[in-house]
């Protein structure tokens, strides 16, 4: 009888545990207003003013043709902007196109040669440069995928930790429940198939445990 209250009160554990686990995850509220206030314990970024940056390819990361020398230098504003939002929101891993940058926020891009002297050989070589700008605008549009972003993640690592500790707690489960059938059922068979019955709960354990690590 003991064993049984044992099993209903562990049971009766589970959802409250979860419900816990859900409850600490749950996001901060957010601050409404004419700035876009990143919460979560990063600091506010305001999107009333634009921000400028001259990105420029060094003398190492020189191309052999302009187009592959431009795109080289987007890829670098794009890093650029991609370190913003990591300031802006800390667990974003929202990566915004080249395309998109391209369109919004690249301006004055540029392709220079230059005459490099490779093994006594005069090669001409190209570097770029190009002016990143984040308008108002264009800043709401990438803090606002951002946070989405930051979002998703956080409830999907919200919901591993969940059901890492239900898959602890059904391994917890499957030892109680193994342990009451095998004292059960040796005290029914007064003692005669106790080797039997051992045996029948190691592979049952064994059988549970393949099952939970096949679990996703």
């Amino acid at each position: 009888m003991s064993r049984c209250c044992l099993l209903v009160f562990l049971l009766a554990l589970v959802p409250f545990v979860l419900g816990e686990t859900a409850a600490q995850n749950q996001p901060q509220r957010k601050r409404r207003g004419d700035e876009v206030v990143v919460y979560r314990g990063s600091t506010a970024v305001s999107t009333q003013r634009t921000l400028t940056w001259t990105v420029k390819l060094d003398p190492r990361e020189r191309r052999t043709k302009p187009s592959d020398a431009e795109d080289e230098v987007v890829k670098k504003a794009q890093q650029v902007v991609v370190q913003w939002l990591r300031e802006a929101c800390p667990g974003s891993t929202f990566v915004p196109s080249t395309d998109y940058l391209r369109k919004k926020a690249v301006g004055d891009l540029r392709a220079e040669s230059q005459q490099v002297d490779l093994d006594g050989e005069q090669v001409t070589m190209y570097v770029a440069s190009l002016d990143l700008e984040l308008t108002p605008r264009v800043q709401a549009e990438l803090l606002k995928v951002a946070r989405v972003e930051e979002e998703r993640g956080r409830l999907e690592r919200a919901w591993q930790r969940q059901w890492l500790v239900g898959k602890g707690l059904l391994a917890a489960l499957a030892v109680l429940a193994t342990a009451a059938a095998f004292f059960h059922l040796d005290e029914r068979t007064k003692g005669f198939y106790t080797g039997r019955l051992r045996v029948a709960a190691v592979a049952a354990l064994a059988v549970a445990a393949v099952a939970l690590m096949r679990l996703p």
